[in-house]
């Protein structure tokens, strides 16, 4: 209850995965060690919390049951000092909305706000804030320490109902607790190279992907920056409502191949195969030609190399 109590804002959005198997998170939550064979039922709000609440959270079904719990109860009249004049709206399989009226709770689904398509609570925080209007918020603080909620913010800023809209982001927690201004930052960097930035933390390496080998995300980002041509393509991998979906893929994967070409230290290229064997011979060169046709291989690590076209 203290995000309900501890804000003055008239307006509260709670927002929860949702996964209808079989899911892209399936293997990741395997990886994890998520448990999702122990059920678990919440019979009302007097039961005593799990002694590792963590630990449950790595059940899936104790988090459905939670969520489950939590729609159901706070249309309670037990829960009018909580709610009070706030505006509550929680997204789950569906967005509940709570309201006070006549000192009674209503409960209604907010079709707007619903977003069935999604399944990460990533991309509904970011649905939730383009959906506001002119009239209904100044200012939006999103609480959240996932980086993917950033990046995915900035590439959606274009998309926001209301010009006047301010975003904040507020990370951390106690002394290391932050608030990033998303709106400021937007301008600083610029609406081209903010749209890029999903498909740029996509290929550099996310939750999905693997990042390439030594190679961070200062100096990739430094040479897409500086580059309008990777900025369009990385923006157009998230086009998937043209009509020429194929060509434009086509076009984005040849641009992407020569950025991470450059990224390898290769400017003039656009091969990223090319690439890769042009970085094996400078490795693997002989000094002379009365070398012995054989190299040390223990000291090479050959993850150094560039990936092959077909990674």
């Amino acid at each position: 209850m203290s995000c309900l109590t501890a804000t003055k804002a008239p307006r509260v959005d709670i927002v929860f995965d949702q996964y209808v198997s079989p899911s892209i998170k399936d293997y990741e939550r395997n990886l994890r060690k998520e448990e999702n064979s122990i059920d678990f039922n919440i019979n009302g709000p007097m039961q005593v919390r799990p002694t590792d609440f963590n630990k449950e959270l790595k059940n899936i079904k104790f988090k459905q049951a939670l969520v489950t719990f939590l729609i159901e109860h706070w249309h309670d009249p037990e829960m009018v000092p909580f709610i009070g004049q706030t505006i509550i709206n929680l997204n789950y399989d569906c967005c509940y909305s709570y309201k006070l009226d006549n000192n009674n709770i209503v409960q209604t689904i907010n079709n707007d706000l619903c977003c069935e398509n999604h399944e990460e609570a990533d991309t509904k925080l970011v649905y939730h804030a383009c959906q506001l209007e002119n009239e209904s918020a100044a200012n939006v603080l999103i609480k959240s320490c996932d980086t993917d909620v950033l990046i995915i913010m900035l590439g959606n800023m274009d998309y926001l109902k209301s010009e006047s809209l301010n975003i904040y982001m507020e990370y951390g927690a106690a002394n290391k607790r932050r608030i990033l201004n998303v709106t400021q930052l937007h301008i600083e960097l610029g609406p081209t190279v903010c749209a890029s930035l999903p498909g740029f933390h996509a290929i550099t390496g996310c939750d999905y992907n693997p990042s390439f080998f030594k190679k961070g995300k200062k100096r990739p980002f430094q040479i897409v920056q500086n580059n309008l041509d990777y900025q369009k393509a990385l923006t157009d991998l998230g086009k998937s409502d043209v009509s020429e979906l194929h060509e434009l893929q086509y076009e984005a994967f040849a641009t992407l191949e020569k950025f991470v070409c450059e990224l390898y230290g290769y400017k003039d290229l656009a091969d990223i195969n090319n690439a890769r064997f042009q970085k094996f011979c400078a490795t693997y060169k002989s000094k002379s030609t009365d070398e012995p046709f054989q190299k040390d291989l223990l000291k090479y690590d050959a993850s150094n190399l560039p990936p092959c076209k077909a990674e």
